[in-house]
């Protein structure tokens, strides 16, 4: 598909390319019109399309050879998507004060369904960096047309000024700003912005205010109290290990979604789980993590290999029996072992195995006695009256 020079150097919309192919079918004014066949009309608004696609991706004119069939495919995609999309009237969501992440994300997204001059999803106007991602950054690295869209439509010239389409689209953020937060205790945040109508400002400062350092330092502060808090000493009626990972694996998501906070390193991840396994019963499995050059640096490795371990154990750790030296004794099966698995066993553990089965058969033992004694009959070779249960009066 040849690219005329006139779509090179112009930026004509898609929707333009019907009236402009309409209009060289019949021109009006008694002049003869031109026979434009259908697959040509088609071929010009794909053209289009691309052209569009360039222009709000900060990418040059000339339209790619290589990975055009994916680009085309997405285009597609995006073309139905966009024929299909009416724009909201106003930014409908709730403000969670108590959770401003989930508020900020909430908007974030909200964006992405209103459109700016070109066609650009308006949440690119808030994204972090005015710049353009250097090169190469191909289109098949995005999972979509918008994201390529958010991550690269222009906002600033290569002189640092601000381009005239983020300048309207700026205008246009402001104004779903405004209604959203004029008559909330927010509004003090980024009145400052109104004169200017700059809503990229706005949003920033308001997010700096909600989610800066120091915020930043009282969440996360709570947040790690909880994580040192975590401990497993064994399974209890309401806490697995299942639970205890879950919740080492809660407080990291909790961390990571912090602005400017320093997660923790997969090392630092499994030393915590590890650390604050207080039972001694795991000791085999924690030694097998920590001699590990795979599980000692993953997080994911280290739980399913202790699941593992303790889904193959046979004994099951009861709570409430401990040895001598304070750690829980195993009360196993009572049956028969081979000789390896028997001499590896702990020695608490043997000992438990045997006190089991002189439990057992000291029970066994009592239980047939019992059968063995037969109580006396004191009502033998009397006669019973059938009707009501009693012996009979009898005359001496």
């Amino acid at each position: 598909m040849a690219e005329p020079a006139i779509l090179r150097q112009l930026f004509i919309k898609p929707d333009t390319v019907s009236k402009l192919v309409k209009t060289l079918r019949h021109p009006g004014g008694g002049g003869n019109g031109h026979a434009i066949p259908f697959q040509v009309q088609q071929d010009i608004t794909d053209v289009a399309w691309l052209l569009k696609h360039r222009a709000c991706t900060s990418r040059d004119p000339a339209i790619p050879t290589t990975g055009l069939p994916v680009l085309t495919d997405k285009l597609e995609i995006y073309r139905d998507h966009e024929e299909q999309w009416t724009e909201p009237s106003s930014l409908d969501i709730e403000i969670t004060r108590n959770d401003w992440n989930k508020t900020f994300r909430t908007i974030e997204e909200s964006l992405t369904n209103f459109k700016g001059v070109h066609g650009c999803p308006l949440s690119y106007t808030i994204r972090v960096a005015t710049a353009i991602p250097a090169d190469p950054d191909p289109s098949t690295d995005y999972a979509s047309i918008e994201d390529e869209i958010i991550a690269r439509a222009p906002i600033v010239n290569a002189q640092g000024d601000f381009v005239a389409t983020f300048r309207t689209d700026n205008t246009t953020l402001w104004k779903l700003l405004s209604a959203l937060f004029k008559d909330t205790v927010d509004w003090t945040d980024i009145k400052h912005c109104a004169r200017t109508k700059d809503g990229r400002t706005a949003f920033l400062d308001l997010k700096s205010a909600r989610l800066g350092a120091q915020y930043t330092n009282n969440v996360s502060a709570k947040i790690e109290t909880r994580w040192l808090a975590l401990s497993y000493a064994g399974p209890k009626r309401n806490w697995k290990f299942d639970d205890y990972a879950r919740n080492h694996k809660e407080c990291f998501l909790l961390l990571a979604k912090l602005d400017d906070y320093q997660v923790p390193d997969e090392r630092t991840r499994v030393r915590k789980l590890i650390d604050q396994i207080v039972t001694r019963e795991l000791d085999t499995a924690i030694n097998m993590i920590i001699a590990s050059p795979t599980m000692g640096t993953s997080f994911d490795k280290s739980v399913a290999h202790i699941k593992g371990f303790i889904g193959n154990r046979e004994d099951t750790l009861v709570l409430g029996k401990r040895s001598s030296d304070g750690r829980h004794i195993a009360s196993v099966d009572t049956r028969h072992r081979p000789p390896n698995q028997w001499y590896a066993m702990p020695k608490d553990e043997g000992n438990a195995i045997m006190e089991e089965r002189k439990r057992k058969k000291r029970k066994l033992d009592n239980g047939n006695k019992k059968d063995k004694t037969t109580p006396k009959d004191s009502g033998a070779g009397k006669k019973t009256d059938k009707k009501n249960g009693q012996t009979p009066y009898c005359r001496a």
